[in-house]
């Protein structure tokens, strides 16, 4: 089960309504680069299970509120994935 918001345009939002510039994120969280911050704004991977708590700490996301978000999507996805396994068995 995903505990990370996979929505790549999430992050970005929450960074630019910060008012962080994806660097500023990449040291606070100790990391010398900012290259991982743009790899989840660009949905080519998650953040860390380790920096999800300090991102919602510097974003000032409210905990209630990310996990109605988490809630949601995983919602979506299962609907998703039943849905296509509900048309492959009427189709199969």
């Amino acid at each position: 089960m995903a505990v990370v918001i996979t929505d790549s345009n999430f992050w970005k939002e929450m960074r630019i309504k910060s008012g962080y510039s994806q660097g500023q994120i990449a040291l606070k969280l100790g990391y010398t680069s900012s290259q991982l911050v743009s790899n989840w704004e660009r949905n080519l991977c998650n953040p860390p299970r380790k920096d999800i708590s300090k991102l919602i700490e510097l974003y000032e996301i409210n905990v209630d509120e990310y996990i109605r978000i988490l809630l949601d999507q995983q919602r979506k996805e299962i609907e998703e994935y039943f849905s296509l396994d509900i048309g492959r068995a009427v189709n199969g």
